[in-house]
């Protein structure tokens, strides 16, 4: 009974730690998608910066043209003056010359403003330029590591279920039988102890009788409440 059991736990032992590399390797697509897209959301989030410096760039040459145009404008009206003959038309041209200058002067004011922001916006994307390369750079490392874990656990992957199919051999098919049909229930660990009558599967109280039983050592038994096979653990001592 003692080597039926001890060749039991080796297999399921075989068969956690395929579970945990299949896990893991289940896991790989989606961790890597993850940073996929990190890595778009860091570049998009960049590139809408750069756009908007772009933006304020445009803006800023729509002005300083707007003004070069206004300058034109008075010029033209300053020329003009020369040859007016009334009043009326002298003060409408003064006039005309005043409200281009007004204009020069808001569009000046905003133009100084949105030299302000180029200037902020430029500094800080030189700032978050350098910063972003090493994100991007660790995002790239860490990408490469998953990889590489990646291959070495589908190496443990081949290596673990064909260990599993040595000790299938040497568990007797009655009890095989017995673990595959109460792994369907469980799912994980269908074979465990029992320790001061609790059961370590489901943690409750086995009856009297049957932890009795299970002290003799001579038999194995399913737990009433999980249907694991459980065993006393003194007996692998």
């Amino acid at each position: 009974m003692k080597q039926n059991l001890e060749s039991l736990l080796e297999f399921q032992k075989a068969e956690i730690e395929i579970d945990r590399l299949n896990s893991n390797l289940n896991s790989v697509p989606g961790r890597l998608a993850d940073l996929d897209n990190k890595q778009e959301s860091l570049q998009t989030t960049y590139e809408n910066e750069k756009n908007s410096l772009a933006v304020l760039k445009k803006k800023y040459r729509s002005m300083e043209s707007e003004v070069q145009t206004n300058i034109a404008k008075i010029s033209k009206s300053q020329e003009k003056l020369g040859s007016v003959k009334t009043n009326k038309e002298y003060q409408a041209i003064l006039k005309e010359i005043d409200d281009i200058k007004g204009k020069n002067s808001a569009i000046e004011d905003e133009m100084i403003d949105c030299l302000e922001q180029m200037e902020t916006v430029e500094r800080e994307l030189t700032e978050k330029s350098g910063i972003l390369k090493q994100i991007l750079a660790n995002l790239t490392a860490e990408k490469d590591t998953i990889n590489r874990e990646a291959e070495e656990n589908a190496k443990r992957l081949d290596a673990a279920e064909q260990l599993r199919r040595q000790l299938a051999e040497d568990v007797d098919t009655a009890l095989m039988a017995d673990y595959d049909r109460v792994k369907k229930i469980v799912r994980t660990r269908p074979v465990v102890p029992v320790l001061k009558a609790i059961c370590q599967g489901c943690h409750l109280n086995i009856p009297p009788q049957m932890f009795n039983e299970l002290q003799r050592g001579d038999q194995l038994k399913f737990c009433p409440h999980c249907d694991r096979i459980v065993f006393w653990n003194d007996m692998l001592e």
